[in-house]
């Protein structure tokens, strides 16, 4: 039926141009916006981005994933299963992420700073805990 419609359901996040079908949104992506890829399944990852379509999900919550790596990936948060080791204390994590967190403790990097008074912090959850302190209304009290 949408063949014999004018309606275009496929957007481009880059640009917001509209097509008939994921074929052709897929050839607009690859084209226009000069995203070359090595292999086809890299393409095809790549263009899920652009899309939004999810076709994996986790059989344990539902969560949907773009990929079959990160639904595989995913799947160490239910089993919880630690498979990235600090190399200075041992310590294991989840994700890389998550070490890459971690291994601030052992470093005197502070990557997030305040703009209200350039003080630094190790992580992002404590820049936001003092963005409170910059506030007026403060939501708790004493």
């Amino acid at each position: 039926m949408l063949t014999h419609t004018d309606a275009k359901l496929f957007s481009c996040k880059e640009c917001s141009k509209s097509f008939k079908t994921s074929y052709l949104l897929k050839n607009h992506i690859m084209y226009s916006h000069g995203e070359t890829f090595g292999q086809l399944s890299h393409l095809k990852c790549h263009i899920l981005t652009h899309t939004g379509e999810k076709p994996f999900s986790c059989k344990e919550c539902s969560k949907g994933f773009s990929t079959r790596y990160s639904l595989n990936y995913h799947m160490y948060s239910h089993t919880g299963e630690k498979l990235f080791s600090c190399i200075v204390c041992k310590k294991k994590f989840h994700s890389p992420s998550s070490l890459k967190t971690h291994m601030t403790v052992h470093t005197e990097e502070r990557p997030f700073s305040c703009e209200e008074c350039n003080k630094s912090f190790k992580c992002r959850p404590a820049l936001k805990r003092h963005m409170v302190t910059h506030k007026r209304d403060r939501p708790f009290f004493l």
